[in-house]
């Protein structure tokens, strides 16, 4: 799949394509102040293409051209080992899935400024990343508003879910991260990169 010539004045839908987010998500960049666009007689947004790529290219966001329509990036965090077996199983549910793995606080500060993942998701009881900084220095980066923030662990409890959510997660699943699961968080991210089961079939009859 290839993108579109995009036009020269764009809607937020259009502009959200064009930059592989959310139309909310431009939105939220036009009323901070942080993208260019101007209000139609009826109240709605519209943004020149040009202030759109300026703004790609200030904040060192992928241009339009890069970003892959046809690819959703993930970023696996302090798996070490089980970082080939989660990707593994990323793998399964969708070829469109482009799945990097990070073992220090470094390398993934790194890999989410260039990388520019949609979903990162940490192994909360590795020791040597602070996932709960790690979460609030991504929050933290209006850049980076668009990325969805998931745990994985062994301890599940409130005190532990909360401070997930306090520091930007939105989701946190048990261990072992085991394929239903996975599906499950990756077709709530990307809705419609995992189609849900096709209904039976209303002629078929069951058998008694």
């Amino acid at each position: 799949m290839k993108y579109a010539v995009a036009r020269s004045v764009m809607t937020t839908w259009e502009a959200g394509r064009y930059c592989n987010v959310s139309p909310y998500t431009i939105r939220h960049w036009i009323a901070e102040g942080m993208l260019a666009a101007y209000t139609t007689p009826g109240g709605h947004h519209r943004l020149r293409r040009e202030d759109v790529d300026a703004f790609l290219s200030s904040y060192h966001m992928p241009s339009a051209p890069e970003l892959s329509p046809g690819k959703r990036r993930v970023l696996l965090v302090g798996f070490g080992r089980e970082d080939r077996v989660v990707a593994a199983a990323l793998g399964k549910i969708s070829p469109k899935l482009d799945v990097r793995a990070s073992a220090s606080a470094f390398e993934s500060g790194l890999l989410v400024s260039s990388f520019f993942p949609h979903l990162v998701l940490f192994d909360m009881d590795f020791q040597g990343v602070d996932w709960e900084e790690a979460c609030r220095q991504i929050r933290s980066d209006s850049r980076l508003s668009p990325v969805r923030i998931a745990g994985v662990t062994k301890r599940i409890t409130v005190e532990r879910v909360a401070a997930a959510q306090a520091a930007g997660m939105a989701e946190v699943i048990g261990k072992p991260a085991e394929l239903p699961s996975l599906r499950s968080l990756i077709r709530e991210v990307f809705p419609y990169l995992v189609p849900a089961r096709l209904p039976l079939n209303r002629n078929s009859k069951k058998r008694r």
